[in-house]
């Protein structure tokens, strides 16, 4: 199984890799690209009876679309969808909410210093790279809340 983008891609087969040790939940986000919406993957380990269930499988693959919306999810569905931190899944709801970076640091209680080395944190995990789009992509998730 692959994905198309390559980065994602990339990180789903390494998170294929390591299920195999670990058993980690990963959550990879996929890019939408022309008509396509955005995805999240997620990997959920299999245990236990599961296995009976699923034909002996290890891991369950599930993919859903990130849609457009005004709201946007709980930090706890924020760090299921991307692997967030709570620390940074509590920032990307502040600046998804239209605070700047020092006044989000300030709302959760961090120095802005690490407010921005979170910030980058979260960029690397959604594939985003400005604060315009990593607040698009959060206020796109309102479905999962």
């Amino acid at each position: 199984m692959a994905i198309a983008d390559q980065t994602a891609n990339a990180l789903f087969q390494q998170a294929i890799a390591q299920n195999r040790d670990n058993r980690v939940v990963r959550s990879i986000p996929v890019a939408a690209i022309k008509e396509r919406l955005a995805l999240v993957v997620q990997l959920l380990p299999l245990r236990c009876i599961a296995h009976d269930i699923f034909s002996g499988a290890d891991v369950l693959v599930v993919a859903t679309t990130v849609g457009t919306g005004a709201t946007v999810p709980s930090p706890n569905v924020l760090s299921g969808l991307f692997d967030l931190t709570p620390a940074e899944a509590r920032l990307a709801v502040e600046l998804a909410s239209g605070h700047s970076v020092q006044e989000a640091a300030m709302e959760i209680g961090i120095a802005v210093k690490s407010a921005r080395t979170y910030l980058e944190r979260i960029f690397r995990k959604t594939e985003t790279s400005r604060q315009s789009e990593l607040v698009a992509l959060l206020k796109s998730a309102w479905s999962f809340s």
